[in-house]
């Protein structure tokens, strides 16, 4: 899996989320593990090697709900956030 790879399918899933009228929702670490068969360390190796010039891709490993903020428990919980 290439940081390109990635950032590709990171986007249509949240761009086929929105179509679906879910909203935007960024893969798991657990889906893209599945997906392309590689590690959560595969993952986060992909997205700080990938060029920001093309776009923004870092995981998300928390949320924002108002002055709230959450932590996820499990790595596989954490998000694939992207977007051009």
């Amino acid at each position: 899996m290439t940081p390109e790879q990635l950032f590709e399918y990171a986007i249509q899933h949240a761009r086929q989320a929105e179509a679906d009228g879910k909203g935007t929702q960024y893969p798991t670490f657990q889906d893209v593990a599945k997906r392309f068969r590689v590690n959560h360390e595969a993952i986060e190796q992909a997205c700080d090697d990938f060029d920001q010039a093309n776009g923004y891709m870092k995981p998300a490993v928390g949320v924002r709900c108002g002055s709230a903020v959450g932590v996820f428990e499990h790595k596989g919980q954490w998000l694939v956030e992207a977007y051009s």
